[in-house]
């Protein structure tokens, strides 16, 4: 699974949970031992603290940027060609991907 951010080092799971459909039979479990250990709470607390400012408006102009520039630089040139081959929607726009989240299937 692609997260934002992850490229900077941000761990999904050390600050929430990341889970799919098929996972969220075993969510409340998860939470409820989440919450009974405030050692692991406050550590989550912490983590978020810390990338809360990729999460502004500047933050997410800055990582926007830092993506473009990372694909420009990928295949001079062809920015466009890379960068809609490269994005979500784009790969949407052009292929069904047969992946569902939350119950909805995208594709096939």
């Amino acid at each position: 699974m692609w997260l934002p951010f992850q490229d900077l080092g941000v761990d999904w799971n050390a600050m929430g949970f990341t889970v799919f459909d098929d996972e969220l039979p075993g969510l409340p479990a998860r939470l409820r031992a989440a919450l009974d250990d405030p050692t692991s709470l406050q550590a989550r607390f912490a983590r978020t603290t810390q990338a809360a400012e990729l999460f502004t408006p500047a933050g997410l102009t800055e990582y926007v940027l830092y993506v473009m520039t990372f694909y420009a630089s990928t295949a001079p040139g062809r920015f466009e060609e890379v960068l809609s081959n490269a994005c979500v929607s784009g790969l949407l726009g052009r292929e069904a991907v047969g992946r569902s989240w939350a119950g909805v299937t995208i594709g096939k």
